[in-house]
Parts: structure tokens; sequence; C-alpha cells
């Protein structure tokens, strides 16, 4: 396997931002950090070591409809028209202004949450990667040693200093559970159908740490509990 982080500058950080976006939409430059991409048991493939951050998706959900839904899944719903997480504007001002949202305290290293399926896979493709299969997901979390990967509570994505894999992911066993790729099926009800799901430990519900899983009803579901992150091909 490749070395713990992969295409990393000096700091241990890739800025993934679009410059052309960035000037585009006017957004600070400290809005647009960008995270380090650790190795996956497959070749090429990394899982990115922090959660979309909610400085960061603002650039989708800011791009005008006729350029945004360049990016929409082919099965995404007609009278879906936009790639707005739940009261995204007051979420936004509060995350900036460093004030408390919901009986959460926010800023613009939180994780992006009250978002659903649609708008996390667009993102994805957006900046050339997908979301996580729930196998790869599983595998970033648990290739090293899981029992050092302690759940940590609601904060920044890189916040809790014991939801560290040793190489680097930050936050696989609590803050926020993340969208996964594809439906699967409920071990614990066989005969049902498959259904989307979500990995990790929540800030709600931290018991299960990294071996955590939600399973949800559609792809249509958002939750202040849940959140996503990346899978891209690695620098060569």
């Amino acid at each position: 396997l490749p070395e713990a982080v992969l295409a990393a500058d000096a700091d241990g950080f890739v800025d993934y931002a679009n410059p052309a976006s960035e000037a585009l939409l006017g957004l600070a430059s400290e809005e647009l950090r960008g995270c380090a991409l650790a190795a996956l048991p497959a070749d090429g493939i990394g899982l990115d070591s922090e959660r979309v951050r909610e400085a960061i998706f603002n650039a989708l959900a800011s791009l005008e409809e006729s350029m945004r839904s360049a990016y929409d899944h082919i099965t995404q719903p007609a009278i879906k028209l936009d790639h707005l997480p739940d009261d995204w504007h007051s979420v936004l001002s509060t995350a900036r202004a460093g004030r408390n949202y919901d009986g959460l305290d926010l800023d613009l290293n939180c994780p992006v949450t009250r978002i659903d399926w649609w708008d996390a896979h667009a993102y994805a493709k957006w900046k050339g990667g997908r979301l996580p299969t729930q196998e790869e997901w599983l595998a970033a979390a648990t290739l090293d040693s899981e029992e050092a990967i302690s759940a940590g509570g609601w904060g920044p994505v890189d916040q809790s200093p014991g939801d560290v894999t040793p190489r680097r992911i930050h936050g696989l066993a609590g803050n926020v559970a993340e969208w996964s790729e594809n439906p699967e099926r409920n071990p614990a009800f066989p005969m049902n159908a498959k259904s989307p799901v979500a990995c990790g430990g929540t800030f709600l519900a931290p018991g299960g740490g990294v071996h955590a899983r939600i399973w949800l009803n559609t792809r249509e579901v958002r939750r202040r509990d849940v959140g996503f992150r990346l899978v891209r091909q690695a620098a060569p």
C-alpha cells in the first residue's frame, strides 16, 4: 500500500478548490481549505482525510442552475431543483459568525449536514470524485487499528484527536455519519430491500463508532447528523 498521505502539500493538505469557481463566487480563500488523500486498499484510490466542510460545499450550492445541473445524478427526481442544504443561508451566515444554530456551535470548519444523497453525489462529481462504497469506507476506518479510534462529538471536521486513524483520516467514528455510494441490505432485516446507508457514529448516537450504520428510507432524507466525504483517484 502507498504511504499514509498521498497528493499532500508540505502542510498535509491538498487544495481541491477550483480557482475559476472561487473567483466567480467571490469566496474567501480561508473558506476553501482542501483535504489530504489517504490510501485505501485499492490501487490509485483514496478517501479524503476529512469530510466536506460547510465553507467548501457553498461553492456548489452557489452555482447557477444551468451549471449545477450538469452534476446531477441521472435518476435525480425532476422536482429537485437545487443542492441547497436545509436552512442553508441561515446556517452558513451563522457559521461565518461563529455562533450557535439549532443547538450546535458552528464555524466554517464544521461538516456540511442537512444534505440528501443527491446533493452529496453532485458535489462529489463536481470535484472529480464520488461517494465511497460501504466497503471502502469500512476499509479506511479499520485498515490499521480501529481500537485507537474513539468517537468525537459535534464540531469541526478535525477537532477530535482521538478520532483519527493511523493514516490520518479524521472523524470516522463520530461527529456525523456519512452518505455511502450504493444502497445495501440491512443484515438485521435480510429479507428487506436494499436501502441507502450512512456510515459511522454521530454526535447523537456515538456508541457504534466506525461500525455504526444508519439505514435510511430514501435518498431524500436530510439530517443534521449526516454529512459526507469523497473518494478520488490518487495523484500518480
